[in-house]
């Protein structure tokens, strides 16, 4: 029996990735994981410096200022989105908790 099709993937229409046994979401989870670290590990290379940590530092990438903090929590969410990928609902977990992280940045400042 398919791995994916043991732990219910199946059941709502989830595609399943026939040469890895892993639905689509999951899939996808792992690129953004690997994603995630890529952008974190380029962006403590390149500022060099952990100081200030939280602070905004003088380095840019892209065009992008450089937090010292901001790069780790980009290494632990795609740390996070590699370990969920391994089971259908913590990767919909994952997902939820994304898009409501994403969507909170972009609320207005009072």
């Amino acid at each position: 029996m398919h791995r994916a099709h043991r732990e219910g993937a199946t059941d709502v229409g989830v595609r399943i990735l026939p040469r890895y046994g892993m639905s689509l979401p999951q899939g996808i989870a792992g690129a953004v994981g690997l994603f995630a670290i890529s952008l974190g590990v380029a962006g403590l290379l390149h500022a060099g410096s952990v100081h200030p940590f939280f602070g905004v530092t003088r380095h840019e990438l892209l065009g992008l200022d450089l937090n010292p903090a901001h790069n780790v929590l980009h290494v632990i969410v795609g740390v996070a989105g590699l370990c969920v990928m391994r089971s259908l609902p913590a990767t919909r977990a994952f997902g939820a908790v994304l898009y409501f992280f994403s969507d909170c940045s972009s609320w207005p400042e009072w």
